[in-house]
């Protein structure tokens, strides 16, 4: 039985080094013996050196001249020596005149050729496009050329006027093949690989007859060795299958396996598994930390329910005394509410407000604010930083007592009051002033609406929150000085239960967030992982108005029809798992692509090494004794 063997020849008919690797290839082959148990098969396989290079072309001599010798007559003349011993040993007769060219259209005929006429014509075709290229000065890819070597290949006038006349017969395949090379990482020819029984023997580079002989009877070895009396007893490939039909397993195993007597262990292999190992670890930390803190989402969408009521928690400190001031709210309904009745209002002095470390001053620009001492900016805070707030007390402060020697010069007004939950205003004016009212009129120079806020927030009362407007102060030398704030409020719930919390939407009650009565008739009033409350955004103003307007804090409020839903989730462990694989898993393969390429570069850079200045066309044999090696070296071969 005869084993039938390929061999895959990849070359460039502008290659000199292709040219000497095809003749001597051809010498061992016509060694075998007639009685081989391996018939072996040429097949071409195209490759570009200078796939960039014109159709047209240019001289040869002058090209060599200058794209590989830098212009040097010198190191052309020594290429032309050594090259013409070379092809002394194999009858050629190396030439240096002609045209240079792109060589897409012969590599074009060649696979028709190949494809058409099979491996003898194909192998005359070849030889006769080297010949008229290296020893007759012909243009690489001509029409005349091809013309020739069909001719010489002894095909048909008739086809080989219409495979050269029509370009595109066969260039797609040409140059899909093409692509195909450079994707198995070819990038020099010539390129031989013996195709073998169970594995294949590859030489790169132009080699002696010996090697090429050498790997042929590796080929055939490796084919017999193992089958003695195979053919005698007519078996086949199916007679050593396996006897247990659950052995056929086996065929599907995706993971093949490899003796330990073929692998090998290296200081750089083993250098990269540990860099692997510990990003791997590294990576999974991350997302193991990002799983355990999970993920907060920010949602909006319409409030549902009827609204009614909003309620304001209030806690300021002005500085005059609470019989001359008054606290007005008016909404757009025309409601009035005289909000002096409802709130507490508490004599205190002004010095006793203003150690408060977490205070921020108000300022025209957020670089004023923060050249204060210890100003601070708002943050929104942590969605367990609301949670753990929301369960501590609910109780306003107590107002600290008045120190010995000291009068009060400050008023304290404070308490939660409800009005409706509507675009609407309160404000803090000095009596006589503001609306119409039966009082008498206060002294201008009593006038000072220098102010700390406290508390201002909207909805049920959680004082262990923070608001944007919260420990604020804004001080004014000015006896009629108007602060004025534009509030933009939108109702906000924080959870770690979405879940929970959309089973539990209610559309026709009113909203949690409006207030204590309304959070106390919803179904997750008790839930401690879930907050109801309001957010808002804030401008303010601050000028001083002349004394025919009104001075005082005026806070102007508007409610946002929308529900933001601040949620913290975590994904399920299965979720975790396979994330982690699938990090794990693009380490180890990036990291094993790595390997390859560092392991392929101190190949390369070895190569280097033994032959430095090596041309792209080919690999030099090491061993010429026609052409000294102090010759070579200085032609960088």
């Amino acid at each position: 039985m005869v084993y039938e063997s390929k061999i895959e020849f990849t070359l460039d008919t502008i290659c000199p080094w292709t040219y000497l690797a095809m003749k001597r290839l051809n010498r061992a082959l016509a060694s075998l013996s007639a009685e081989s148990p391996v018939h072996f098969t040429l097949v071409y396989k195209p490759f570009q050196l200078y796939p960039s290079a014109s159709k047209e072309g240019e001289d040869k001599y002058a090209w060599y001249k200058t794209s590989k010798y830098g212009d040097s007559a010198q190191k052309m003349e020594m290429y032309t020596t050594l090259m013409t011993a070379y092809g002394v040993t194999e009858g050629i007769k190396f030439k240096f005149g002609g045209t240079m060219a792109n060589t897409l259209q012969a590599h074009r005929c060649v696979q028709w050729v190949q494809a058409s006429k099979g491996p003898k014509v194909t192998a005359t075709f070849v030889a006769s496009l080297y010949r008229q290229y290296f020893e007759e000065e012909r243009h690489p890819s001509s029409k005349d050329t091809l013309l020739a070597a069909f001719k010489d290949a002894g095909i048909d006038d008739a086809e080989t006027k219409q495979v050269v006349e029509d370009e595109y017969e066969g260039l797609s395949e040409a140059k899909e093949l093409l692509q195909e090379q450079k994707g198995n990482g070819i990038d020099s020819v010539p390129y031989i690989v013996f195709e073998g029984r169970r594995r294949d023997v590859t030489l790169e580079g132009c080699r002696e007859v010996n090697e090429y002989v050498k790997a042929i009877e590796t080929i055939i070895k490796e084919c017999t060795n193992g089958m003695n009396g195979f053919a005698e007893a007519k078996l086949e490939n199916d007679d050593f299958a396996p006897s247990d039909p659950l052995k056929t397993i086996r065929a599907f195993d995706a993971f093949p396996k490899t003796k330990p007597s073929y692998t090998e262990r290296t200081n750089s292999g083993g250098v990269w598994t540990i860099i692997l190992v510990l990003a791997s670890l590294w990576l999974a930390n991350t997302e193991l930390s990002r799983w355990w803190k999970g993920n907060t989402t920010h949602s909006f969408s319409v409030e549902q329910g009827v609204g009614h009521d909003l309620q304001i928690n209030l806690d300021v400190v002005v500085r005059m005394k609470c019989e001359d001031l008054h606290v007005n709210v008016q909404d757009a309904s025309g409601d009035r509410i005289l909000a002096g009745s409802t709130l507490h209002k508490d004599p205190t002095a002004w010095i006793q407000w203003g150690n408060n470390r977490r205070m921020h001053t108000l300022g025209a620009t957020r670089e004023e604010r923060l050249e204060v001492k210890s100003a601070g900016e708002y943050r929104e805070e942590d969605v367990h930083d609301y949670l753990g707030a929301a369960t501590k007390s609910k109780k306003w402060p107590r107002t600290p007592k008045l120190p010995r020697n000291i009068d009060s010069d400050s008023c304290r007004i404070y308490g939660s009051m409800e009005g409706n939950k509507v675009q609407g205003d309160f404000h803090i004016t000095a009596r006589g002033h503001g609306y119409m009212e039966l009082g008498q009129h206060l002294d201008h120079n009593t006038f000072n609406f220098s102010h700390h806020i406290n508390e201002l927030s909207f909805g049920p009362f959680y004082p262990s929150l923070t608001n944007p407007l919260d420990n604020t102060i804004a001080t004014t030398d000015s006896h009629f000085q108007k602060f004025q704030y534009y509030l933009s409020i939108v109702p906000t719930v924080y959870t770690t239960n979405p879940k929970a919390l959309k089973k539990c939407t209610d559309k026709y009650h009113s909203s949690p967030s409006s207030g204590e009565d309304e959070l106390r008739a919803h179904r997750m009033r008790g839930a401690k992982n879930t907050v109801f409350t309001n957010q808002y955004a804030v401008t303010e103003q601050s000028h001083p108005v002349p004394e025919n307007a009104v001075p005082g804090v005026f806070v102007k409020f508007d409610i946002e029809p929308i529900l933001l839903t601040i949620a913290e989730e975590w994904s399920s462990l299965l979720s975790l798992l396979v994330r982690v694989i699938n990090v794990i898993s693009g380490v180890l393969v990036a990291g094993g692509w790595l390997y390859a390429m560092s392991e392929w570069a101190k190949e390369m850079r070895s190569r280097g090494q033994r032959a430095p200045g090596a041309q792209y066309e080919g690999i030099l044999s090491p061993t010429t004794p026609s052409v000294s090696d102090e010759k070579r070296k200085q032609l960088g071969f």
